[in-house]
């Protein structure tokens, strides 16, 4: 939030159903679940997570505390995230289809049960640009999942396509999480035989912190891109120390 800027508590309903809604700096006290097209949120601290179901929204110079849950502090589709940071939760943010985080920070992972977390997620129509990524949680037990990665794509639900991912931070994790970064490819996946799924995927320009291992991750810093897919872009990347990393 801007230096300066004074809170005060939120009286509004935790379900905003009413277009072009403005919520400015306040302090909000449950989980909001948007409803509602053209919601405005700015220079506010919520506690608790931003779920956006039939509606989108604008969120700036704004905190999300998602908690020590098995919660994604902001998803599912159709939100811009511009100076946000994002703590807790088992995943930071996810986007399912329309969605542009800027110039924001995402970390303090919380592990639960046997739950793989990451940082961000995404699938379609999806920019990452400017951003710190860190999955952080650091000790996987055999009650847990630890972190899959900072930034993950999985054919899961839908084809990954028209995503791109550029000048971020990959914040190393050698201990807790497998790779820094997802890239789509995964053919064992419901739609990873999509023709359409792992196309459009540009990774440009971004940072990979080498951590401990000199790897970022367990495994290293990249696992399923796949360069020879259509419109699938990979330049820039380097490593925290300089030299080019190869997928």
């Amino acid at each position: 939030m801007p230096a300066g800027t004074v809170l005060t508590a939120y009286t509004g309903g935790c379900t905003i159903t009413v277009p072009g809604t403005i919520i400015d700096s306040k302090t909000v006290g449950c989980d909001l679940v948007i409803n509602a097209a053209g919601v405005t949120i700015r220079n506010s601290r919520i506690n608790g997570q931003v779920d956006i179901g039939n509606g989108s929204v604008d969120i700036t110079d704004s905190e999300i505390l998602a908690g020590h849950r098995a919660v994604t502090g902001l998803s599912n589709h159709d939100w811009t995230a511009t100076r946000v940071e994002i703590t807790g939760g088992n995943r930071g943010a996810l986007c399912d289809n329309h969605c542009t985080l800027a110039d924001s920070w995402v970390h303090g992972t919380y592990v639960e049960t046997n739950w793989h977390a990451s940082a961000v997620r995404a699938s379609q129509n999806t920019t990452y640009i400017h951003n710190t990524l860190a999955c952080d949680w650091l000790i996987p037990t055999a009650q847990d999942g630890g972190c899959s990665a900072d930034l993950t794509m999985y054919p899961d639900y839908a084809p990954v396509t028209n995503v791109l991912i550029q000048n971020n931070l990959l914040v190393a994790n050698p201990t807790g999480a497998a790779f820094c970064a997802y890239g789509g490819d995964i053919p064992s996946k419901p739609y990873g035989g999509d023709p359409t799924n792992a196309t459009y995927i540009r990774f440009i320009d971004n940072v990979f912190q080498r951590g401990s291992n000199r790897d970022c991750a367990a495994y290293g810093p990249i696992d399923s891109f796949n360069v020879s897919r259509t419109g699938n872009v990979w330049s820039g990347n380097r490593w925290d120390s300089g030299e080019l990393v190869v997928p």
